[in-house]
Formats: structure tokens, sequence, C-alpha cells
């Protein structure tokens, strides 16, 4: 888990020591907090989907992206990103409204 530190540098130390730390851990740390995002990275692979598992004897309501690897098309470069949200949070409005700020953000 990496809190968010407006100041990168301080963000960058805090997140080095949490990897560090993980790494030498033996078992996996949560959170319960309901102010989450789970985000990850797929840099070596594009992909039309992505399956989250869940259990679906806890109350999970957290949103989950994912980010693939940038390719080529043309002239154009395109990247997968793929959101996992409950509809009880979000609907459709709020996803487009995330990607057309993605995509405004990447101009």
């Amino acid at each position: 888990f990496f809190d968010y530190y407006e100041d990168y540098n301080i963000f960058h130390r805090k997140t080095r020591n949490a990897l560090d730390e993980a790494k030498d851990s033996n078992h996996l740390n949560t959170k319960e907090e309901l102010n989450m995002v789970y985000v990850s990275v797929i840099p070596w692979r594009s992909f039309n989907s992505v399956k989250h598992p869940r259990n679906g004897k806890l109350k999970d309501s957290v949103p989950r992206i994912v980010f693939g690897k940038v390719f080529q098309l043309n002239n154009d470069y395109y990247m997968p990103v793929s959101v996992d949200a409950h509809h009880s949070l979000v609907d459709g409005y709020h996803v487009s409204k995330f990607y057309n700020r993605f995509e405004e953000l990447l101009q």
C-alpha cells in the first residue's frame, strides 16, 4: 500500500521503503479502508480485458484499475486501461469521465 504525497520526492522515498519492507516480509499486509483504489500495471502486455478475482463473502467495492503495454498502430499510440468498479459506487458516466480526463492528460 502506498499513501499519497503531493511532493514526489517524499512519495518516492516512502514507496521505496514500503517496497523494501514488503520484500523482507513473509505475510501480506492488508488495510480495511473505504477510501482506496487498487492500481496495477502490466507494462509487458497489451490486453483486451482483465478479470479480478473477488471473494463473494467479503464486502469489497474497491475500484481496480490496470494499465497495459503502450503500442503503436499506424501513427497513433494506444494503451489498454481496464476499470473494474462496483456499480453501486459508479456508473458509465463516472467511468467515462475518468477515461476522458485520462486521455486529456496524455495529450
